[in-house]
């Protein structure tokens, strides 16, 4: 009996507080979500320009390979031959950079250990205040042939 008498204090008692503490707390959580809202809703009707104070731009740049090292001896990479892709690279960032910029190089690409033609995806250098949209990857076609004698 004295858990029955527990269970019926428990559901029942205070009842009247219980249910301004429910009605409190589903009116918050209507409160926050509003306000989440409200937020994202800012956020993209923004203009760029709120986020940037200067100038942006965009440009398309050639993507240059960067090789580190040399390559084994007897061997040469047929620099001709090379092949990237994507051959292009789409930024954006302050226009007094961009404008500067004619391409942009992958990281280094270690060539001193390689005897045979490889493939190798390998990312692009940062550069500072530039932000890079698409893909930061690309996938480099390296050709190792023989020196000649």
């Amino acid at each position: 009996m004295k858990i029955d008498n527990f269970i019926k204090d428990l559901l029942f008692n205070n009842i009247g507080l219980k249910l301004i503490a429910l009605i409190l707390a589903i009116l918050t959580w209507f409160y926050v979500v509003g306000e989440l809202n409200k937020v994202s809703l800012i956020e993209e009707n923004a203009p760029l320009s709120a986020y940037y104070p200067y100038k942006l731009q965009s440009k398309y740049l050639t993507i240059l390979p960067r090789f580190d090292g040399a390559a084994p001896s007897g061997y040469k990479i047929d620099d001709k031959k090379v092949e990237i892709e994507p051959r292009e690279c789409f930024v954006l960032g302050p226009a007094g950079i961009i404008e500067r910029l004619d391409y942009i190089q992958t990281k280094a690409i270690n060539i001193s250990e390689y005897t045979k033609s490889f493939k190798t995806k390998v990312g692009l250098r940062p550069i500072g205040g530039i932000k890079l949209p698409g893909e930061d990857f690309v996938t480099v076609s390296v050709p190792v042939v023989k020196k000649d004698k």
